[in-house]
């Protein structure tokens, strides 16, 4: 009861924020995405952030906890905490917690493979988002090999563990026929399923780009599911 009244208060916060901005015709920046780290132990082939090749150096966690303390005095009640793999980052639960003292909405985004070990860490995030494109065969293209069977076992976990579960998809011409495979997944093992299309790849990648007939039959197929 306590989780859940920790996650319903935010929650509420950030609805009551958008709300009295409309009426009052005040503009904040209610909902933020905040980038923690630079770093990943994955390299997906479509990544605009192409983390495997950056040397920016990470905010500390006092730095990050300042941003966080000017973000909320700005009117930020829902943050994504984002990366880089968010795992990585060794004070992750720090963050993780100080957000919650602040009573901001979090949502949690990783690619899960270090899930199994530094799950206490992000007991308190209020949406956990594991990243997932389709079946193996696409999804390791898109990801890298032996990533599919990584994110799958993560979202089990995830859903064994109670998390309120997110799952992302993002649609190449490697997973583009995987629409129905993640929504039949998402009923049996029970998680939210969002969907991006890759529309600019990285150079080395332009292969991986749905033409725009590609496109439309994928969205097509979105709006039926």
């Amino acid at each position: 009861m306590k989780n859940k009244l920790q996650t319903i208060y935010p929650r509420l916060g950030f609805f009551y924020r958008i709300a009295r901005n409309r009426i009052l015709g005040i503009q904040e920046p209610i909902s933020i995405v905040l980038v923690v780290n630079n770093k990943c132990n994955w390299n997906c082939s479509y990544c605009f952030g192409d983390y495997g090749t950056r040397t920016d150096k990470d905010f500390t966690t006092e730095e990050l906890k300042k941003i966080i303390d000017e973000l909320y005095d700005l009117g930020c009640r829902y943050m994504v905490v984002h990366g880089g793999e968010t795992l990585l980052r060794k004070d992750i639960g720090i963050i993780i917690d100080y957000l919650k003292e602040k009573g901001i909405y979090i949502g949690f985004v990783t690619n899960g493979s270090l899930l199994p070990q530094r799950m206490n860490d992000i007991r308190n995030v209020d949406s956990l988002c594991i990243s997932l494109d389709g079946r193996e065969e696409g999804n390791d293209k898109n990801r890298g090999p032996g990533t599919y069977k990584t994110a799958l076992d993560a979202i089990k976990l995830a859903k064994k563990e109670g998390f309120r579960l997110r799952v992302h998809a993002t649609l190449t011409k490697n997973t583009k026929e995987d629409i129905g495979y993640l929504a039949e997944l998402a009923k049996k093992i029970g998680f939210l399923l969002e969907f991006s299309i890759l529309y600019k790849p990285l150079k080395r990648q332009l292969n991986m780009a749905m033409d725009d007939d590609e496109i439309r039959n994928a969205l097509k197929e979105i709006k039926e599911y």
